[in-house]
């Protein structure tokens, strides 16, 4: 990703997501999910070429796929974040 300009980055951003924040845009795919993301990340790198790093959790949420009739409760994952790589490090869930 190229935003233009050559300042240095370094941020530290953590946070909670809920799931309904995107609910327009999944609905829009015939999809839902419930829950939150909780994010601890850090931002280096500079503007023309951020590097990020960190976590992206979620536990307890669900994922409903509406046109296919498929439920997925109990929805648990990390996705470890490094540079340009995101990594699935668990993903788990329950069908109903």
């Amino acid at each position: 990703m190229d935003t233009g300009g050559s300042q240095a980055l370094n941020l530290s951003v953590k946070g909670r997501l809920p799931f309904a924040a995107m609910a327009s845009q999944l609905a829009a795919q015939g999809l839902a999910l419930k829950g939150n993301a909780d994010f601890d990340l850090k931002i280096g790198g500079s503007t023309a070429r951020p590097a990020i790093s960190g976590r992206i959790t979620t536990a307890g949420s669900q994922f409903i796929a509406i046109r296919q009739n498929l439920v997925v409760n109990n929805v648990a994952a990390t996705v470890n974040l490094s540079g340009q790589t995101a990594t699935i490090g668990s993903l788990s869930g329950n069908l109903q």
